[in-house]
């Protein structure tokens, strides 16, 4: 079964008590991709520091959020979108450096995109055999 650029989303409500459908889900995608164990516990814990320490409003539930995982032949691509996150850039850059940093240490690839009126989204990637 070929499952280069197949695609699932993931809507769930913000609150850390989700996250681990979410983590479960990153999990069993990995896994489907023939991820190393290994590499499998840096992207769950990629995808927990994104959602529950780099957006700040994760555990407030307001609204929800949507995390898309792309599987491609030579990589994961994880989207996670938070439509309620109002920072300009610098703020975002510099309430969550740490976080940041973090997870481009576990990722191959950590992008992050802020908008006043579209909110905050996260963009990383792992890819097979890096």
């Amino acid at each position: 079964m070929d499952n280069s650029n197949s695609q699932i989303a993931l809507h769930m409500p913000k609150g850390e008590k989700f996250l681990t459908v979410a983590r479960l889900a990153a999990s069993g995608i990995a896994s489907k991709m023939n991820f190393p164990q290994d590499e499998i516990e840096d992207i769950k814990m990629a995808l927990t520091e994104a959602c529950n320490n780099t957006l700040p409003s994760f555990n407030e539930c307001k609204n929800n959020i949507c995390i898309n995982f792309l599987m491609q032949s030579d990589k994961l691509e994880i989207t996670i979108e938070d439509k309620s996150q109002i920072l300009e850039k610098e703020d975002y850059e510099k309430k969550n450096a740490l976080g940041i940093s973090f997870i481009k240490s576990l990722m191959d690839e950590m992008e992050y995109i802020t908008d006043k009126k579209l909110g905050t989204t996260i963009k990383m990637s792992k890819y097979k055999d890096g």
